[in-house]
């Protein structure tokens, strides 16, 4: 088990554990959206949170922020089967920064059959599936 060592980032954690619930946490709103997009979005979505939570110090708040941009109004829970394994999938890799980012760098994101304030004059740098993601200057 390879533990992090102790740093002023608010997303290092120092146990397997800290990893696991924040993962957890994360799945919650990956559920929304695991029956749309395929794994590599769900990466997407993952990497571009964690790129908020740091700059925002805080993943609830990430999340909170993410799930406006996404329009979702609370945390889904899913039940044991596949979606679910992708979801938590998808987090953990995530967290753990063993795959590349299909984001490339995004730190905001919207599902594009909604168009929030912030993008109607931003370019996204990527989309992938229903979803465009930007690097914006925050």
């Amino acid at each position: 088990m390879r533990v992090a060592h102790r740093t002023n980032d608010p997303l290092m954690f120092d146990h397997a554990l800290d990893r696991t619930r924040q993962a957890g946490r994360m799945v919650r709103l990956l559920g929304h959206l695991a029956d749309r997009v395929e794994d590599d979005g769900l990466l997407a979505v993952s990497y571009t949170l964690l790129r908020r939570a740091r700059a925002a110090g805080d993943l609830d708040r990430a999340m909170a922020q993410m799930a406006g941009d996404l329009g979702l109004t609370r945390p889904k829970v899913l039940a044991p089967g596949a979606a679910l394994t992708r979801c938590a999938r998808a987090a953990v890799q995530a967290l753990a920064g063993t795959r590349v980012d299909p984001a490339t760098g995004a730190n905001r994101l919207h599902d594009r059959a909604r168009l929030p304030d912030w993008a109607r004059h931003a370019v996204p740098i990527t989309r992938i599936g229903p979803l465009a993601f930007y690097h914006l200057d925050e």
